[in-house]
């Protein structure tokens, strides 16, 4: 797989510190393309924290639309987590890292196993509030408004 720009250049992709750690050691552990790809994504990627919570990151329910297929909405995980009936996509595969970093109204193409160029726009990213403040006091002293 490689990834192109349908546009020009490759869209501007943002990550969060942990999620970069946790998938650069994924990818470093891995073999094959799809790593090699992940691996190539994060090295272009801005590193950032907090992330606008419009962006793609782990977790992220993302609604997209891939060329004339129609809109699909998945979860990204970690490949241990994926699971393609519930909707649960690892960052893995070639949908998922060129899912990771983006906003809405960005796209990216890439050209499939087969040789054919795919291309997805994201509609819709949504991330739990929630879980993201939850993570924010998990290292403060302050339990926070999420403590019993």
């Amino acid at each position: 797989m490689s990834l192109f720009a349908p546009h020009g250049q490759l869209p501007a992709i943002l990550v969060n510190q942990d999620d970069f750690e946790l998938l650069s050691r994924l990818a470093s552990a891995g073999h094959g393309e799809t790593a090699e790809d992940l691996m190539s994504e994060l090295e272009r990627a801005t590193i950032a924290d907090p992330i606008p919570a419009n962006i793609v990151r782990m977790g992220s329910t993302v609604s997209y639309a891939i060329s004339d297929e129609g809109t699909r909405t998945v979860r990204l995980v970690l490949p241990a987590e994926a699971d393609i009936a519930s909707g649960a996509i690892s960052v893995l595969t070639p949908i998922g890292t060129a899912l990771l970093g983006l906003s809405p109204g960005q796209s990216i193409g890439w050209t499939a196993r087969d040789g054919q160029e795919r291309q997805l726009q994201v509609i819709a990213v949504f991330n739990d509030p929630g879980l993201a403040l939850a993570s924010a006091n998990a290292d403060e002293d302050d339990p926070g408004p999420f403590a019993a």
